[in-house]
């Protein structure tokens, strides 16, 4: 049986959608249900609608099953 591993508040994530590493900051209470994280971005977060002479966000609040370990 595999050891179950839990990510908190200083442990580096991935984002699934968008690929981009950062590390968790805060944890958050999303909903009544799950819990969230606040993530600084190793490098913006390059958005589809966005122009080049705009950097997108750096720091991104998410559900918690949208990051996972690094």
């Amino acid at each position: 049986m595999s050891q179950r591993t839990y990510i908190t508040a200083g442990d580096r994530v991935k984002h699934l959608k968008s690929g981009i590493e950062g590390v968790i900051t805060e944890h958050i209470v999303w909903n009544a249900e799950w819990g969230g994280f606040r993530v600084d971005l190793d490098s913006p977060w390059k958005l589809p609608w966005g122009t080049s002479d705009r950097p997108g966000p750096t720091q991104i609040v998410v559900r918690a099953d949208e990051v996972e370990a690094a």
